[in-house]
C-alpha cells in the first residue's frame, strides 16, 4: 500500500500548472484587447463630438472643397476640427489625418501604414435653418504614436 498516493499529486501538480499556464496567457490578451477598445471608443467619440458641435457641423458644410485646406475660407475650418479632434483624445497624443469630401464621393487619405491606423467616415448634413443644402463627409484616420 505504499505509494497509492503519488498518483494524486501528480493529478494535482498538472492541475495547477494547466491554471497558471491559462492565467498567464490570458492577461495579456486582455490588456492587448483593452488597450485597442480604448482607442477605438477615442476615435466614434472624438467624430461624435464634431458631428454635434453645431459651429464645426456648420464649418464642414460650408467647407470649401475646390480650394486647399490651408486656403483662407478653409484655415479656421480646419483648425477648428483639429483642435476638436485632439481635445477628444485626453492625454494620448495620436497622429491625427482628416479629409473634408463630398457624401457620395470616395474619400481617399494616404496615411503612414507602418502603424495601427483606425478610420471612421461621417456623414455631416444640414439643418433646415442652414443655407448649405450639400451634405459632406468627413474621414478621420488615428494612427498611435
Amino acid at each position: 500500500m505504499v505509494g497509492k498516493t503519488g498518483w494524486l499529486r501528480v493529478v494535482e501538480a498538472s492541475i495547477s500548472v494547466l491554471l497558471i499556464l491559462g492565467a498567464i496567457l490570458t492577461i495579456p490578451a486582455t490588456y492587448e484587447k483593452s488597450e485597442n477598445n480604448r482607442f477605438e471608443e477615442g476615435v466614434q467619440f472624438a467624430v461624435n463630438n464634431l458631428a454635434e458641435n453645431l459651429s464645426l457641423r456648420d464649418g464642414i458644410l460650408r467647407y470649401n472643397l475646390s480650394e486647399p485646406y490651408n486656403g483662407p475660407n478653409n484655415l479656421a475650418i480646419t483648425n477648428g476640427i483639429n483642435r476638436s479632434l485632439y481635445s477628444s483624445f485626453g492625454g494620448l497624443r495620436p497622429s491625427i489625418y482628416f479629409k473634408i469630401c463630398l457624401a457620395n464621393e470616395a474619400c481617399s487619405l494616404q496615411v503612414d501604414g507602418s502603424m495601427d491606423s483606425y478610420s471612421i467616415e461621417r456623414i455631416i448634413a444640414t439643418g433646415i435653418t442652414n443655407n448649405y443644402f450639400l451634405p459632406k463627409k468627413i474621414k478621420v484616420v488615428v494612427s498611435e504614436g
